[in-house]
């Protein structure tokens, strides 16, 4: 995600690292550390699109294996993806966040 345009929205940085606990597959609090923007568009998405977004992180925590890596590495590449997929069907972003380049949507 780009985010060009974050700073006319927030103060914040967009890439401190941020931690939260959802909730695992087995019901266990899992603690997962990624970027303020990532958690932004993870709140973005739950409140527009009412997305589950301990069933997403639950589905792919289900999924995870050694192959993919550090498990926060494969959780925010999973948001990355959910942004590039939202971008292709056009359906919407955050006013904060830029579009994604016609590069970035060829493989998804």
């Amino acid at each position: 995600m780009s985010y060009e345009t974050w700073h006319k929205h927030f103060d914040e940085d967009p890439d401190e690292e941020i931690g939260r606990y959802v909730t695992g597959a087995f019901g266990e609090p899992m603690l997962i550390v990624m970027p303020r923007i990532s958690w932004a568009y993870v709140d973005w998405m739950e409140s527009e699109h009412g997305t589950n977004v301990n069933a997403v992180f639950q589905k792919n925590q289900k999924m995870w294996t050694p192959e993919f890596g550090c498990k926060n590495v494969a959780f925010r590449n999973l948001v990355h993806k959910s942004f590039l997929k939202m971008e292709k069907k056009e359906m919407g972003r955050p006013e904060w966040c830029d579009p994604a380049s016609p590069e970035d949507l060829l493989d998804i």
